[in-house]
């Protein structure tokens, strides 16, 4: 057992050194599936860079959701996203708000994106990525103008 765990160690200190950053590079567009005054749902389609030479597992958000600089509540992915490795590629990510008691002051920021023709979307937090035996929380903070009349 102890000459596993002294093979385990250099493994995983080198995996680590070798990881490069994740790059959201595009929110380019989002899809409502449902939204009322409890929550949202909807589907995000981004595109993001894994430079690195294994697949990384995104799940576990704490994240913050922003519409036109409100926070709307928590964000939740319906589903792990699973990034390629050595890749560019576009993701349709699941998820769901609620509101928190915040619904009629998010509604009334969705009809004012909808007037204008579109929002601001904007999420902060952190997000768990895991490959192999290593997991790792990662911060992030995005904002991306979305058009609404697409």
């Amino acid at each position: 057992m102890r000459n596993l765990l002294l093979l385990l160690i250099p493994v995983a200190l080198i995996g680590c050194r070798a990881y490069k950053d994740v790059e959201l590079q595009a929110i380019n567009g989002v899809e409502v599936q449902r939204l009322d005054k409890d929550g949202i749902a909807a589907r995000v389609n981004v595109t993001i860079n894994n430079p690195n030479g294994f697949r990384i597992k995104v799940s576990d958000p704490d994240v913050d959701l922003y519409l036109n600089g409100t926070n709307v509540g928590k964000a939740t992915l319906d589903s792990a996203v699973v990034l390629d490795k050595r890749s560019t590629h576009t993701y349709d990510i699941p998820l769901h708000a609620r509101f928190e008691g915040q619904g009629s002051m998010a509604l009334i920021t969705i009809m004012g994106a909808v007037l204008s023709g579109e929002t601001r979307i904007g999420a902060k937090g952190t997000v768990a990525a895991s490959a192999f035996l290593l997991k790792k929380r990662f911060p992030f903070d995005v904002e991306e103008r979305v058009p609404l009349n697409d």
